[in-house]
């Protein structure tokens, strides 16, 4: 349910109560318990008598069939996209643990929020719901480490190309 709320708040606009009760097939109270799962992403939520409620600025959420779509189709079959969650403690966590049933080829973990990010030094942060981009790509590599000399400078390079190809 709090999946269908946020896609009808994303455009920003004011949504009355009973149109998103309706929507959602609950009561108008119903949904304010929603919004209360909504703000405690960290969203901030208009609430206006007579209005209804809006996320202002709207929210642009991840969609994973819109990611799939943007790989390379040499690239595409080879990853394996977990299901984007709306909050998880880290997507490096998520990564790590997945790891050992790991196939072949890759598997991509996405998150809208990380509330256990772990920053350089072993520093936690916690990131804005729907804010950046957080995600975690496992590969085996059967090369060993030298293999991996310069990778973080063509998965740079990748990220440049392909945000520039969005814009």
């Amino acid at each position: 349910m709090l999946s269908v709320l946020l896609a009808l708040l994303a455009d920003g606009k004011f949504h009355s109560g009973q149109d998103l009760g309706n929507a959602l097939g609950v009561s108008r109270s119903a949904v304010w318990k929603q919004m209360q799962l909504v703000q405690a992403l960290g969203l901030e939520v208009y609430s206006v008598k007579g209005r209804g409620y809006r996320v202002p600025g709207g929210i642009d959420l991840l969609d994973a069939e819109k990611l799939v779509a943007g790989f390379d189709p040499g690239v595409a079959g080879k990853i394996e996209l977990q299901p984007v969650e709306y909050s998880m403690p880290s997507t490096n966590a998520a990564a790590l643990a997945g790891f050992a049933d790991l196939s072949a080829g890759c598997r991509l973990y996405v998150a809208e929020q990380q509330t256990a990010g772990r920053g350089r030094r072993g520093r936690q942060w916690v990131s804005p719901f729907a804010a950046n981009l957080y995600f975690s790509l496992t590969w085996q590599f059967t090369n060993g480490v030298a293999a991996l000399e310069g990778l973080s400078l063509v998965v740079g390079v990748a990220l440049l190309r392909g945000f520039a190809s969005w814009a």
